[in-house]
């Protein structure tokens, strides 16, 4: 399924990197298809209709960034595509979306959405949530909240190795941080030899060990019982290892992948790489993870 899936990522950005140049320069008419249930996926009964919206969220955001162009998302379920484009071709909507199910044409219609009274959630106090690229940003935010809650405990990972003893720098106060790292970037070059690119980047890794060490002494200052493990969760072997040494100790209970690269990019300037690098850092954990849960 993974390398299935890297096939047809390859062939989508290469038909629409080829066609991009004509896009941008004429308004024409893109329709894409779907093979969902003919409502979007909204159905629930059909199992293939979270793989049949394949490329819906490629295609939305290539309608953000060709204005000019009238694309469509057409999902006409057990219909035959030669019969449906024919039929349909002549029709707009103001809609992307557009699902041709048995009861009629459907569109999605986005709406507030009401919070529930039921607020429980499946842990209890001690349960093992494994979180991966969960140690900064939003990620962290999300857990700490989440083991505040119903007293988890939290198995962090994320691609920073902590610093090794206690370097002065590690307890600076926020607001000199930025101070600190260009003085370290300086002396990198003045008293080690390093050239710029060279000092720039160990002391971005310094900058990241800063904030990890702050993040993880805040956990544990608020009572979460937490544990931090290096490691790159697009890394099969390495993410698999983790788990099965994890497991080894109690059971997991539950998985967060919080892990993500961004490469914010118009699609011209995508490369092959790029797009595999996002892509892998999402779904890689998950398929080692079906490889390595009892």
């Amino acid at each position: 399924l993974q390398a299935l899936l890297h096939r047809e990522v390859d062939s989508l950005y290469a038909l629409f990197s080829a066609l991009h140049p004509v896009l941008s320069m004429l308004p024409l008419r893109v329709v894409v298809p779907l093979a969902q249930d003919g409502r979007l996926g909204c159905g629930g009964d059909a199992p293939g209709s979270l793989l049949g919206s394949f490329p819906a969220g490629f295609i939305r955001a290539l309608a953000q960034e060709l204005p000019g162009c009238r694309f469509s998302l057409l999902d006409c379920g057990d219909a035959e595509w030669a019969k449906v484009l024919p039929a349909r071709i002549q029709f707009e909507t103001p809609n992307l979306e557009l699902g041709l199910s048995p009861f009629g044409p459907m569109t999605p219609n986005l709406a507030p959405v009401e919070p529930g009274d039921d607020r429980s959630v499946p842990l209890n106090k001690g349960d093992l949530v494994l979180v991966a690229g969960g140690a900064r940003g939003i990620v962290l935010e999300c857990m700490l909240a989440l083991a505040k809650r119903t007293g988890c405990s939290l198995a962090l990972t994320g691609r920073t190795v902590a610093a090794e003893g206690s370097p002065e720098w590690l307890q600076t106060p926020p607001d000199q941080i930025d101070a600190v790292i260009r003085s370290m970037e300086l002396d990198l070059v003045k008293e080690q030899g390093m050239n710029l690119g060279e000092a720039k980047r160990a002391a971005a890794q310094a900058r990241s060990q800063w904030e990890l060490a702050r993040n993880l002494d805040r956990v544990k200052a608020e009572g979460v019982e937490t544990r931090y493990g290096t490691c790159d969760v697009a890394d099969p072997q390495a993410f698999a290892a983790l788990v099965r040494e994890l497991s080894r100790e109690r059971p997991i209970r539950a998985v967060v992948i919080g892990a993500g690269v961004q490469r914010s990019m118009l699609m011209p300037e995508l490369t092959m790489e790029a797009v595999h690098q996002t892509l892998d850092t999402k779904l890689s954990p998950i398929f080692s993870l079906l490889s390595a849960l009892p």
